[in-house]
């Protein structure tokens, strides 16, 4: 397994206003080979929106993703 590390940003729209907002988290995360970028990102995508909604009680919408990186942890 490889470790890398993530940071994404994500743009919605929340509550019944259908407020603004942006969102963003990082971490490590340790993929086998073969794992594809699209898994992970959506993987990503899914728990920040979860996050979003057990922290705020409202579901984000409207999901666009404003940044997205993932890259090997380890420097050379």
């Amino acid at each position: 397994m490889t470790s890398y590390h993530w940071i994404l940003t994500l743009n919605g729209h929340w509550g019944p206003d259908q407020t603004p907002a942006t969102v963003c988290s990082r971490g490590t995360l340790d993929l086998p080979p073969g794992e594809t970028r699209e898994a992970v990102t959506t993987r990503l995508i899914e728990e920040l929106r979860s996050e979003f909604l057990a922290r705020t009680g409202h579901l984000l919408n409207d999901t666009g993703v404003t940044f997205f990186a993932l890259e090997p942890n380890t420097l050379p």
